[in-house]
């Protein structure tokens, strides 16, 4: 067995890998003496126990450089040590391969550090290289389909076209078929398929080769049929294969075409021989045997006959069959009053007396109503007639020869209402239905005058009657009480007392209510505080809490906020909510907890290559050599220090600067500009001032205008804002304030929040000639004293009485509107007053 032991240095330094080939191959080469004697004791291992056998090594192979695995690359790029790259899934790579390959078209694999890719399924292809799953590979098209990749989907081929089973990659078009052959269908699948047409005279189910000629009476002349016409009638063909219509021909009847004497006619694509009698065949060709049949009867002889038979009868019978016996009955042979009657056989005969005869002569005369006693049945009287006949008078009721019928009187039904009728003698009787009697079921009885109801009201209904209890009773006549506890109604152990249409309930202790049903309501003293809901118990009751307080009776609200679940380095303020908190957040951080400071410099605020450093709420930029500005968006000039003279516009140029001198100046700095003071130009005692561009006058408060030439009329101007009163005192004027301002111009708010103005926890926002105190969340009350609850009532004439506050100010966030709806029930009808105050709006 052989063993290859591969040397790998301890020490991964790059010094070492860069030396890999020139001075470890000669270390590690066993053809060089003392070369490997750093791996000495790896040549020769001795055997370890039974595990290992004894090793040595026989011969070297040095390779200078990286070798990587199969299914492995060698990356050179890096700075560090060299590595082996795994070719991923979808890719392979042979021995000293320097590129993973991507697996060809029809090829896949699934996994890594592979050296070849797995060949499809048969029948199968992928659509592109580098595929990575088996689900890639999909049919290929054949076997009459096609498509343009070869791959499904796949398209039927034309008519006389063909595709057979599909080469690697499937077929992306069809193959003609060869010259005049052709296919029955489209999507043909195999080159067998393409098969000549059908010559005339000949057909097939697919018009196509194998044909078989039209049979006998039928023809075709067209190529490629699947049927035959029929010739017309009367006509036939010669034989099969016909290939026109001229090849039908008529029949005609020949003068031997039927046989003794049959008559000939031309019927359908043959003739028809009617035979005369005796004779059959198709060409009336058979004599009859009409001897077979045995015709003959009492031990004739037939004798058969070209057109029929003869019965040669024996001694005493007649008839064409000889079924005729001759008979013995002549006028002499019985006497006068007798008949004779014929029996079977020669000399055979009987003599019947005629009725009302007897005797052997049948010369006695018979008495018919006395002979075998009456005829007549119930009661009839019997009338003797002459030759034995008689009569019978019948008694009422019955009829017939004998008054052995009873005559039926139920025939005409007389009974009404479809009662049964049973027919009497001479009598009839009605079975009338409830409700009616009489002989024929005409007459209505009452059904309700016996009081068959006992404790309900009777209603007839003609047949039957009904009744319809009073409450609390059942049954057909309405006898029973219902038993009302049978529903055991009562609850809670409760004792159920039957009563009239009617229960009563002995309820247990500790409960109530018509079945017992209720608890005794510990509830009913509202115990519950903060708007928690209170669930009675059989023993108590129980506070469900809202979130946010806790206690027997949710009278202790939770503050979220004493765990400080705010950063504090973030955080202006926590807000406690219901069941939660809410911190808000000093400007520049941001959060849930305000725990994450807003990078400033995100969006790159900085210009013209300026170092951005993030700052909490803002940022600073630190500005290349000749930009300054907040965001370094201006290049350094010396307009900063105004070097422009007489109101002139300074332009920064790039570490410079350029003046634009108003009229009438001139110079670098537009230093250069005339005195216009001269000669006091402000009249009335104003000031005059020469900024260079132009002449200022500032004048006293009584007088306006470029040089100070127009009276000011202060209250024409409305210098008195807010609704002030302005009074004109010649030299200047005086606004009288409404309440609430204050200042010379009647411009400025008057403080209204004193120290004392609101209680201790309230905070006091002031108004226009007023303030207003605004409660801590979730109190109210004019000493922010009172708890608001969640089903509150607001009660705007009378504050006291109100369990609802809204913190003020509040903040829409995004919003840049806000809804308020209300419903309001006044206390009283037609009551005035202000019940809804939007104090002030603030845009940021």
């Amino acid at each position: 067995m052989d063993f290859v032991l591969v040397i790998v240095p301890a020490v991964r330094q790059p010094q070492l890998y860069d030396l890999c080939g020139s001075t470890l191959n000669l270390i590690f080469d066993l053809s060089v003496p003392y070369a490997s004697a750093v791996i000495e004791p790896l040549l020769n291992v001795s055997a370890i126990g039974n595990l290992c056998p004894p090793i040595r090594a026989l011969k070297s192979n040095i390779s200078r450089g990286f070798d990587c695995n199969v299914g492995e690359v060698l990356n050179m790029d890096t700075n560090d040590v060299p590595r082996c790259l795994h070719c991923p899934a979808g890719t392979f790579a042979g021995e000293k391969q320097q590129q993973c390959t991507r697996c060809p078209r029809g090829f896949y694999q699934n996994r890594d550090r592979q050296g070849s890719c797995i060949r499809c399924p048969m029948g199968t292809y992928t659509r592109e290289e580098g595929s990575k799953s088996i689900g890639d590979c999909v049919p290929v098209c054949g076997y009459g389909t096609y498509s343009p990749t070869g791959l499904v989907p796949c398209l039927e081929c034309p008519r006389n076209s063909y595709t057979g089973e599909p080469p690697t990659d499937g077929f992306k078009d069809c193959q003609a078929c060869p010259a005049n052959t052709f296919t029955y269908q489209p999507a043909t699948g195999g080159k067998e398929y393409c098969r000549a047409k059908c010559s005339p005279g000949q057909y097939s189910d697919t018009g196509l080769s194998p044909c078989a000629q039209c049979p006998r009476n039928f023809f075709q002349p067209q190529h490629g049929q699947t049927t035959c016409f029929e010739c017309p009638t009367n006509t036939r063909t010669g034989g099969p294969g016909a290939i026109g219509r001229e090849e039908c021909e008529p029949l005609q009847c020949t003068d031997n075409a039927c046989q003794h004497g049959g008559l000939c006619v031309p019927m359908g694509h043959g003739i028809q021989c009617f035979c005369p009698a005796g004779f059959s065949g198709r060409r009336c060709e058979i004599d009859i045997d009409e001897c077979s049949s045995q015709p003959c009867y009492n031990g004739a002889s037939c004798v058969d006959l070209p057109q029929g038979y003869r019965c040669q009868c024996a001694p005493g019978y007649s008839g064409i069959n000889c079924q005729v016996e001759q008979s013995d009955c002549h006028n002499k042979t019985c006497p006068e009053r007798a008949m004779c009657k014929d029996e079977p056989g020669i000399n055979n005969y009987t003599c019947l007396c005629r009725s009302g005869y007897t005797g052997l002569d049948c010369d006695v005369t018979i008495n018919p109503c006395t002979a075998n006693g009456n005829p007549c049945a119930n009661g009839a009287t019997c009338v003797a007639l002459q030759q034995g006949r008689f009569k019978c008078e019948c008694l009422p009721g019955w009829e017939g020869l004998h008054c052995e019928i009873n005559t039926d009187d139920c025939s005409e039904r007389p009974c009404l209402l479809g009662a049964n009728c049973t027919d009497l003698v001479a009598d009839f009787s009605c079975a009338c239905p409830p409700g009616f009697s009489g002989k024929r079921c005409h007459e209505k009885i009452d059904l309700c005058s016996t009081n068959p109801c006992k404790h309900g009201m009777c209603v007839d209904k003609l047949f039957s009657h009904q009744c319809i209890c009073y409450p609390g009773w059942t049954g057909v006549a309405c006898d029973a009480n219902i038993n009302d506890c049978a529903s055991s109604p009562c609850e809670n152990d409760g004792q159920c007392e039957d009563g009239i249409n009617d229960f009563r309930c002995t309820c247990e202790p500790g409960y109530t209510g018509k079945r017992c049903q209720h608890t005794v309501d510990d509830c009913a003293s509202e115990p519950c505080q903060n708007g928690a809901s209170c669930v009675d118990k059989l023993d108590g009751f129980v506070c469900k809490c809202r979130p946010g307080f806790v206690g027997l009776q949710c009278e202790a609200e939770i503050d979220e906020c004493l765990s400080d679940p705010c950063s504090p380095e973030g955080t202006r303020q926590c807000i406690d909510l219901d069941n939660r908190f809410l911190c808000h957040c000093h400007e520049g951080y941001t959060g849930k907890y305000c725990e994450v400071n807003i990078d400033d410099c995100a969006s790159e605020p900085c210009l013209n290559g300026a170092t951005c450093k993030d700052d909490v709420g803002e940022f600073q930029c630190e500005c290349p050599p000749g930009w300054t500005g907040s965001r370094c968006e201006s290049d350094i000039g010396t307009c900063q220090n105004k070097p422009c003279q007489n109101d002139a516009t300074c332009i920064n140029l790039f570490q410079d600067f350029f003046c634009v001198c108003p009229s009438g100046t001139d110079g670098k700095h537009c230093e250069t500009a005339p005195e216009r003071c001269i000669g006091k130009p402000c009249m009335h005692g104003g000031r005059c001032q020469d900024f260079g561009s132009g002449l200022n006058c500032s004048c006293p408060d009584d007088y306006t205008g470029i040089g100070c030439q127009y009276e000011y009329d202060a209250c024409a101007a409305g210098a008195c804002r807010n609704g002030a009163t302005c009074i004109d005192n010649g030299p200047g004027y005086t606004c009288v304030c409404p309440h609430g301002y204050t200042g010379k111009n009647c411009d400025e708010d008057v403080i209204d929040c004193k120290e004392n103005s609101c209680p201790p926890s309230a905070t006091c926002i002031d108004l226009i000639g007023k303030f207003y105190c605004q409660c801590p969340f979730n109190l109210t009350g004019e000493d922010c004293r009172k708890t608001i609850q969640v089903d509150y009532d607001l009660y705007f004439s009378d504050p006291t009485r109100s369990s609802a506050s809204l913190v003020v100010p509040f903040f829409l966030g995004a919003k840049s509107s806000l809804t308020i709806a209300m419903w309001v029930q006044f206390t009283q009808k037609d009551e005035g007053g202000i019940f809804f105050s939007l104090y002030s709006v603030s845009y940021v």
